[in-house]
Parts: C-alpha cells; sequence; structure tokens
C-alpha cells in the first residue's frame, strides 16, 4: 500500500523550503562565521578567535579569551563543552540577558558555539571588564574578583597561561 504525505507534512516542507534559503541569506549578509563543532586543536582555535573577533574583542583581549575558554574545557574536549555547547563552563544567569537555551549538569546550554561566544560577549558587558588588558594576569585577577572562577588564582592563571603559550608562541 502507497503512503500518501498528509497535509501538516506538505506545510512543513514547504516552510522549510521557504524558511531555509531566507536563513542563509540573512547569515551570508551578516558575514556571520558558522563554527562546526570540531575538537582538534587546529580547527576549533582558530575559528573561535575568529568569533571573539567578530563579536568586537580586540585581537590581544580575543587570545586570552581563547586561552580561558581552552584552560576551561580541557584544550576543548570537556564533556560540557560537547553537551552544552559551552566553553567557558558559564552558569545559566539569574540576572543579565542570556542566549543559553537551558542548563544540564549545573552548566547552561546552547543551541551552538557561536551563541556561546555571544553570550559571553554579553557577559563581558554586562560586568563591565575593559576592553584591552594590559597582561593575562591582570585579565585573571579581575575575573576572579568578579567570582568567576572557583579554582585558586595561580592555577587559573597557569591554566589561561600555559594555553596562550600553546597557542601563540608567546
Amino acid at each position: 500500500m502507497k503512503r500518501t504525505s498528509t497535509g501538516g507534512n506538505t506545510l512543513l516542507r514547504g516552510l522549510v523550503s521557504l524558511l531555509l534559503p531566507l536563513l542563509l541569506l540573512w547569515l551570508l549578509l551578516k558575514k556571520v562565521p558558522l563554527i562546526k563543532m570540531s575538537f582538534t586543536k587546529n580547527e576549533i582555535y582558530k575559528q573561535i578567535l575568529d568569533l571573539l573577533i567578530f563579536e568586537g574583542f580586540t585581537p590581544l583581549t580575543a587570545r586570552i579569551i581563547l586561552s580561558q575558554a581552552a584552560h576551561e574545557t580541557g584544550n576543548f574536549t570537556s564533556k560540557i563543552l560537547r553537551e552544552n555547547k559551552n566553553l567557558f563552563g558559564m552558569k545559566l544567569p539569574e540576572k543579565r540577558p542570556t542566549l543559553a537555551v537551558g542548563e544540564k549538569n549545573g552548566f547552561a546550554v546552547f543551541l551552538n558555539i557561536n551563541d556561546c561566544v555571544a553570550d559571553y560577549r554579553l557577559y563581558y558587558n554586562y560586568m563591565g571588564y575593559p576592553e584591552s588588558w594590559n597582561s593575562i594576569e591582570t585579565f585573571v585577577n579581575a575575573f576572579k574578583m568578579k567570582s568567576y572562577f572557583e579554582a585558586p588564582i595561580a592555577e587559573y592563571l597557569q591554566g589561561v597561561t600555559h594555553f596562550h603559550k600553546l597557542y601563540f608562541n608567546v
């Protein structure tokens, strides 16, 4: 017996065929960099760096933030990154605007890495962090003062510095 399409399926297909090209056109016009979820050092770190710069961070600040993300995710391999698309170990905020779509295992969940980076920018602006930093140490101290992380400051500084040297040979 041959199955026939129901009106709902036809309507859905029509909507998808209409909206998909519009979405792609919108992305092209906005020049939004789309990040594929790949977890090798050479692929993901360049894409995240570009996305941070796209979000308005200076190149130096973007490098520090990328190093922070590498530290937070164990060099882009953590379960929270894979399952929650969360680069920074961010919790679901209670007060500020967010792009998170939920919470899993105590951490914010994002639809994709792009939304996570855009949400980090919202957090960064909300907290009033400066647009540029003198050093990684100044960055880490400022984040510790605002209770961004719970680890001992020396441990966090060592981790961010390690990944900054790894990725930028500094």
